[in-house]
């Protein structure tokens, strides 16, 4: 059985439980939320990494937060040894993701779910260009969903 803990417990959060839900083999043992003690959860509801970690022993922790709490969460986890699954954007703007990069990149425990990549309209732009039909392109500057991917 793998377990995991949430970060946060929004509408994002919400779908990763349900998915959780439908796989037999997959278990969420908690959330970790501002206010433990004000909102009923199907989960065990706790006010820190620290004490999801005590508590739950989670395998690992999917964040589902705001851009601006995602980077302490992130360290929080990974100064337990936690691998992190963190949704985007893992920071708020470009320097804060360096920061996070600092902190965080060379411990190997943080996977970023980027969606972007596979949106259609990015899949058609690769194939045109794999398939020769517009050139070359010397480089392509993706459309900014976020600050985070705001290019150089």
């Amino acid at each position: 059985m793998t377990t995991f803990a949430l970060a946060g417990f929004g509408f994002r959060a919400a779908a990763f439980h349900r998915v959780a839900q439908a796989l037999p083999q997959v278990r969420c043992v908690g959330a970790v939320v501002r206010a433990p003690h004000r909102r009923s959860l199907p989960v065990a509801a706790f006010g820190d990494v620290a004490e999801c970690v005590r508590e739950a022993r989670p395998d690992f922790l999917v964040t589902a937060v705001p851009r601006t709490a995602n980077p302490g969460i992130i360290a929080d986890a990974v100064a337990y040894g936690l691998p992190v699954l963190a949704e985007t954007p893992p920071a708020a703007d470009l320097p804060g993701l360096r920061a996070l990069w600092a902190a965080v990149g060379g411990s190997g425990l943080v996977q970023v779910a980027e969606q972007y990549l596979l949106m259609p309209t990015h899949a058609a732009r690769l194939a045109a260009t794999g398939a020769g039909i517009i050139g070359t392109p010397p480089r392509y500057r993706f459309p900014r969903p976020s600050s985070t991917t705001r290019s150089r």
